[in-house]
């Protein structure tokens, strides 16, 4: 039985410049401790990492003309993901992202930890989410779907698609904190496009 997680691949280049934006972002203070909840509270027992959305970098962060272009080339892999995605599952019906993504990253140890869905409460109209791995890992960092008891290994520019409802409750799994390792990821969701949204579908 089809389980709707799917893989897609992000070219080398386009990765680099990501992963570089990432590190800036880590250079210069702009990840937060993650929240989670309506409060928006922080409980490193539950969700332990550091984040920021794309759309607050400033533009001397992300400007740089190498990491420009890999946004752009970036943005292009996931609406050419979402349509395929959508034509295998959803009958091409047109989606379109909730806004820019957020950089996660994890320090050694680190996971998000609780057991998780990403369309309830406030995000209900989240329909699909999506998880690009900035980083490899050989043990651990295992993106872990609860109901369909599958794992997906870390690998850097692989990029998963599932549905982002309780069907599809997942988890991150821990790196052992002695081998130092950060785990670091680029997440977000698409929902349905409509009239009322500005962000053109992916057809």
């Amino acid at each position: 039985m089809d389980n709707f997680i799917e893989q897609y691949w992000v070219d080398d280049n386009t990765i680099d410049c990501l992963s570089e934006l990432a590190n800036n972002c880590n250079g210069s203070g702009l990840l937060q401790p993650g929240k989670i909840g309506v409060d928006g509270q922080v409980d490193t027992a539950l969700k332990n990492c550091y984040e920021v959305n794309i759309s607050q970098v400033p533009p001397q962060v992300c400007g740089d003309q190498f990491i420009s272009y890999g946004l752009d080339d970036y943005k292009g892999h996931l609406m050419d993901s979402i349509q395929k995605y959508s034509h295998k599952y959803m009958s091409d019906l047109p989606m379109c992202p909730t806004g820019a993504p957020k950089i996660q990253w994890y320090p050694p140890g680190g996971a998000y930890f609780a057991e998780h869905f990403d369309n309830g409460m406030e995000h209900d109209h989240r329909q699909i989410a999506f998880i690009t791995y900035l980083t490899d890992h050989e043990e651990g960092g295992e993106t872990t779907f609860v109901h369909q008891n599958y794992k997906v290994k870390p690998q850097k520019g692989k990029t998963i698609f599932f549905p982002a409802g309780f069907t599809h409750k997942h988890k991150s799994e821990p790196i052992d904190a002695r081998k130092g390792e950060h785990r670091v990821i680029i997440t977000g969701w698409f929902q349905f496009f409509t009239a009322l949204d500005e962000t053109r579908p992916h057809r």
